[in-house]
């Protein structure tokens, strides 16, 4: 949605529906590839986004995709409630992050 937006606020209508298209497949990205997909409308938005990205919202953003892959393959991943609830309150911020820059 961010991006999608982003790409509505800032092309034409044909550029922006592409642009849609092209992310229904961008799902559980771990965080090198969302720094792709930002280098991919400016790179150095990427640069800023990288800069300000907190190690800790990485590692959860990471930490998240990996464990979606490790439930979805009937992996036992062994964490409890309260690093979920890290890993929620980080990935929030990383939103927040990434809402931002695209604003």
């Amino acid at each position: 949605m961010i991006v999608s937006d982003y790409a509505s606020r800032k092309s034409n209508d044909q550029v922006a529906q592409f642009v849609r298209r092209k992310l229904d497949g961008f799902i559980n990205p771990k965080l090198n590839k969302i720094f792709e997909l930002v280098a991919d409308f400016d790179p150095d938005m990427r640069m800023r986004l990288e800069s300000c990205m907190p190690d800790d919202v990485r590692a959860a953003i990471d930490g998240v995709v990996d464990n979606r892959h490790r439930i979805a393959h009937g992996k036992d991943i062994g964490i409890g409630m309260p690093t979920i609830k890290n890993y929620w309150a980080n990935v929030v911020r990383g939103v927040e992050i990434l809402e931002q820059l695209f604003s």
